[in-house]
């Protein structure tokens, strides 16, 4: 199973935004860090979507990192 882990500084970013339902990704797991940064964990359903949203939320400033990750 692919999985990506994404880091944003924004308090306010969330997996629940009405137009996350295209991205290719389903959100499993959010931690919150004490600087109001936000770490998700989503399961991967569309390589592709998921890499074209995750680059856009980049290059807006929204995505701090992103990486990739499977199960060892």
């Amino acid at each position: 199973m692919e999985q990506v882990l994404v880091r944003t500084g924004l308090a306010s970013f969330s997996g629940h935004d009405p137009a996350f339902g295209d991205t290719g990704l389903t959100q499993l797991q959010i931690w919150a860090g004490n600087d109001g940064s936000r770490l998700f964990l989503f399961s991967v359903n569309d390589p592709t979507a998921a890499r074209e949203w995750l680059k856009a939320q980049q290059a807006l400033g929204h995505v701090t990192s992103a990486e990739f990750i499977r199960t060892a």
